[in-house]
């Protein structure tokens, strides 16, 4: 394979031949490879300030796995059966990419020494992307399939329409505010922030703050140890939230029409807040009042919402987090 040509170079000639050598320019060794069909390796040197354009035909569905060590990398879904890379790498950095029309792998490489990179990946818009990366923030909009996002200690954040979405990082932050069939996101120290219309949701952190603010919630099961947990939204009828943490606080926050059955129970915390009715519903519910106290143990276990309505279940384990419940703010009206 052919990498960088110095102004004139040196080979051997096929042994068929002669032992004898030749000198040729690098234009002559080009030729020479495109006359014969072969393909130059496409993992140049790449200095700071260079900007690549790359592009490869893909069929609408085809797997592809993006690769981004530090900088910014922007994945973009487009209506095109192709896949085109562009940007400017730092130094230190190279630039690879190839594969099928069914399967692509490309992106950036090496160790940063100085500058930048930041690329810009455009691919089909119902492609199964992969994304990995050591630093780099990560932002993926356009994509209607499967995405799969790790980043060790950049943020990450997806939007739009997909099937699937699993996020994860170390120490970055994930945004992730998608209309999707199942979303899988950890972080271990970065913050958890996801929004939506959402079936069902994993979602699990060990001292990042985990929200969740969606338009309608399906299956929801929480898991962190010291992280502070908020769930705002309308529980679907035939969903279910399940939060358990050890230390962080649990803050839920529900419609008043939301019908629900409470299973709450924290060690060495309290259960509070104040449930209000609709107009001319039920009247309001002090949590704190009703929940009951045994030990170090306050439990509550109770149906709210309207009666006849669904109550899909909300159960809450902390050992020291307080867990506190609240009515959402009647939307504004018109005429109001």
């Amino acid at each position: 394979m052919l990498k960088r040509l110095a102004p004139w170079v040196c080979i051997k000639r096929p042994m068929i031949l002669t032992a004898s050598v030749i000198c040729v320019t690098a234009s002559s060794v080009r030729a020479l490879v495109v006359t014969h069909g072969m393909t130059p390796a496409v993992t140049p040197a790449v200095t700071q300030g260079v900007t690549p354009r790359r592009g490869w035909r893909a069929s609408p569905t085809a797997a592809i796995k993006i690769h981004a060590p530090s900088g910014t990398l922007l994945v973009q879904g487009w209506g095109r059966d192709s896949v085109s890379i562009e940007g400017t790498l730092a130094s230190g950095e190279s630039f690879f990419g190839g594969g099928t029309v069914n399967g692509l792998k490309l992106g950036a490489e090496g160790t940063a020494t100085a500058g930048r990179t930041s690329l810009l990946v455009r691919v089909p818009a119902a492609a199964r992307v992969v994304v990995r990366s050591g630093a780099a923030d990560v932002r993926v909009i356009g994509l209607t399939s499967t995405i799969d996002v790790g980043s060790a200690a950049g943020d990450v954040d997806v939007s739009g329409d997909a099937d699937a979405v699993t996020a994860e990082s170390i120490s970055g932050d994930l945004h992730i505010h998608v209309n999707a069939s199942a979303v899988r996101a950890r972080t271990t120290r970065g913050r958890l922030d996801i929004a939506g219309r959402i079936l069902e949701a994993q979602l699990t952190s060990v001292s990042g703050a985990l929200v969740l603010s969606a338009q309608l919630i399906g299956t929801v099961r929480v898991e962190t140890i010291d992280g502070a947990v908020e769930i705002r939204g309308a529980i679907a009828r035939t969903g279910s939230i399940d939060v358990q943490t050890f230390g962080g606080t649990v803050d839920l926050a529900f419609p008043a029409e939301q019908g629900a059955a409470l299973d709450l129970r924290a060690t060495d915390a309290v259960i509070g807040g104040v449930l209000t009715g609709r107009r001319g519903g039920r009247e309001s519910l002090d949590l704190r009042a009703l929940a009951v106290k045994s030990g170090n143990t306050t439990s509550l276990s109770r149906v709210i919402g309207p009666s006849g309505a669904p109550a899909p279940s909300v159960t809450v384990r902390t050992m020291r987090g307080r867990i506190r419940l609240r009515t959402l703010p009647r939307e504004r009206q018109p005429g109001d």
